[in-house]
């Protein structure tokens, strides 16, 4: 009879702890190189957890005189783990170590804590990050998952988003100008983690194909003009009406289909806010058209599609 293999307890986020002993690596010597790119050495056990785009932390643990125990940089995972040898040979202490073939990925720094670290007093005290238990006591390993809140509040404490976001590898060529262009983000992001699938939906929000819906639009409120109110906002220096984008399916979800054009419709800022956070049922979605029941009212919109 085959006996079932062991369930692993933990699950990937797509968010990591990074665990750094600075008496076998110099992690400090390695920031102040001002250095972006390395490899980092993994659990084994996950390392079919890892893909490119997900994001992670260097955590410092304890018994290093030199450097207190706290996150001291976060980066970006460029690759699926491979075995290989270090990237940066001269900062290990034993350079035996680091020409061992490991279960490695490679990484950028996105941003280096080196001057104002994290440091682990703080992160008991944050009523978040107290319950990260990994984070707080560290691991017998190199990697363990965060979750996407302890990340998000570990960028909020100590770095500027937008930052991250315009060094994050991952996005810095990602175009959204074609139809081509979003199929293939559609396939590509399809499994990527909720921060990387944020930048994609603004990307598309902000691309040549979302102007078109507007232009198409007559930069128009569908919503207003279906209720009989005026569809315009107020004109912009360059002349053209104010108007905003909305994806029926949150692109953030990356569902089949949630970056085509028919997924698109122009609206309002504050009937923008109203399809996100308010009282709106839909009764019937297909790539003609969606019918809302909004304000307990009606409304069919005739979708715009590109061929």
């Amino acid at each position: 009879m085959k006996k079932k293999g062991k369930k692993r307890k933990t699950q990937p986020t797509g968010y990591w702890i990074f665990f750094c002993n600075p008496k076998i690596w110099k992690i400090d010597e390695f920031l102040k190189s001002g250095k972006e790119y390395d490899t980092y050495t993994i659990t084994e056990w996950q390392k079919n957890y890892f893909k490119p785009g997900d994001l992670g932390v260097i955590r410092v643990g304890t018994g290093c005189k030199r450097l207190k125990p706290g996150i001291y940089a976060i980066v970006e995972v460029l690759t699926y783990p491979e075995k290989m040898v270090s990237m940066s040979i001269d900062y290990w202490q034993k350079k035996e170590d680091a020409k061992k073939h490991r279960y490695r990925v490679e990484i950028k720094y996105l941003k280096s804590l080196l001057e104002n670290p994290l440091f682990l007093e703080q992160i008991k005290s944050d009523k978040l990050l107290c319950k990260e238990e990994k984070l707080i006591k560290g691991f017998q390993g190199s990697s363990f998952p965060l979750s996407k809140e302890a990340f998000d509040r570990i960028v909020s404490l100590t770095s500027s988003l937008y930052d991250i976001e315009e060094k994050m590898e991952c996005i810095q060529n990602l175009s959204a100008n074609t139809l081509t262009e979003i199929r293939e983000l559609e396939e590509k992001y399809k499994d990527a983690t909720p921060r990387i699938k944020e930048v994609v939906s603004k990307r598309i929000e902000r691309g040549k194909i979302a102007q078109k819906i507007k232009e198409l639009n007559n930069y128009e409120c569908q919503i207003c003009k279906a209720l009989n109110k005026n569809p315009k906002v107020f004109k912009k220096p360059d002349g053209t009406y104010y108007i905003e984008t909305h994806h029926l399916i949150p692109v953030s979800s990356l569902e089949k289909g949630s970056l085509r054009t028919s997924n698109l419709i122009t609206v309002c800022p504050n009937h923008h806010r109203q399809l996100h956070y308010g009282n709106v049922k839909v009764i019937e979605n297909t790539e003609k058209h969606i019918i809302f029941e909004i304000d307990n009212q009606i409304v069919k919109i005739e979708k715009v599609k590109l061929s």
